[in-house]
Order: C-alpha cells, then structure tokens, then sequence
C-alpha cells in the first residue's frame, strides 16, 4: 500500500469584497492558533481600555494571526475603506472561530478525540527509536555469506 497525502490541516479564512471576488488566508491548524484566540479573548480589556483601544487590539491580533498588514486589506477590500467598527471586528473573530471549530471537528474525526500535536510527535518519535532498534546490522562477511547462499543468489 502507498502513502497518498491527504487533504492539508490548514484553516482557510475566505472574506468576500465588494466585487464578489474572494479573498482567502490559510492559517496553519495547530494547537497555538486555538491557544492563540483563547488568549485575545482573554487579553483584551473592555472594562478598562476605550473601544478604539479595544478596535487597535483586535486588528493587532488578527493580523498576528492572517499575516501582517491582512487588516488593512480586508478593510480596504471587503469593507470598502470603512473605519472598522468593534462589532466589525466581532463578526470576524466569531467567524475565525467558526472555521477553527469546523477543523477541530475535522481532526477528531481523521485522528480521534485526544489528538494532540505533542503526543503525536512523541509517539512518532518511539516509533522511529522503535525501528532503528529493531533494524538488523549485517557485517561484510554476512553480506557475503547471504549473497554467495544458493537460495539467494541474484540471476543474471
């Protein structure tokens, strides 16, 4: 049986301009990127910051997030210049989580419901230790006596 890639884990964001055209960002599915909306979620302070402190929080952090400068392209393209409103910002953070929610769903479903990027990679990391510890070292005179066997011998 052969490997065939499967489809990538990635979180693709689409946003719609004002000429129907897609503008899409794929964000990497990781356990940082959920991390990551925990802690804006956290981070931002509504009862002590204004709301344009609070407007400058949220597009510092999607642009953490999309990529540096994705605000502003959103902004010009799907919101046509307009100043980001907070609920702007709002629609967007649930919609980002909706999506990462979907993936999640997605990931469970191809790997289980306790994946976790950690686990993974330590069992993975057995499993190679595993198969160089099993893996036979041959000496030159068993290479020979293997090759010069009648029952292995190779035809011309």
């Amino acid at each position: 049986m052969a490997f065939r890639r499967r489809e990538r884990k990635v979180v693709t964001l689409e946003f719609i301009d004002a000429d129907e055209k897609k503008l899409v960002y794929e964000v990497p599915y990781s356990k940082e990127l959920g991390e990551k909306l925990t802690k804006i979620g956290e981070d931002i302070d509504t009862e002590n910051s204004t709301e344009e402190e609070q407007i400058q929080f949220l597009i510092k952090a999607y642009d953490a997030m999309l990529g540096d400068g994705a605000m502003k392209v959103i902004r010009e393209r799907v919101f046509e210049g307009d100043e980001l409103l907070l609920t702007d910002l709002l629609d967007i953070g649930n919609y980002i989580i909706q999506e990462v929610e979907k993936m999640n769903e997605k990931i469970v479903a191809d790997y289980g419901q306790n994946f976790d990027e950690e686990k993974m990679a330590e069992l993975f990391a057995k499993g190679v230790e595993n198969s160089e510890r099993n893996r036979k070292q041959f000496s030159i005179e068993e290479v020979q006596r293997i090759l010069n066997d009648n029952k292995h011998q190779l035809s011309n």
